[in-house]
């Protein structure tokens, strides 16, 4: 089964990646944010 990547399945993978990054982003940012004000 050979599978052929498209030019929609590249875009789709980019966007998941995309997403999936500036998700990771957010929590992290959030995490540090939390850690700063539990210290102050």
């Amino acid at each position: 089964m050979r599978v052929f990547m498209r030019p929609d399945h590249i875009y789709l993978a980019m966007t998941m990646v995309k997403h999936s990054t500036l998700a990771a982003a957010c929590i992290y940012a959030f995490k540090i944010v939390s850690f700063f004000v539990k210290t102050l």
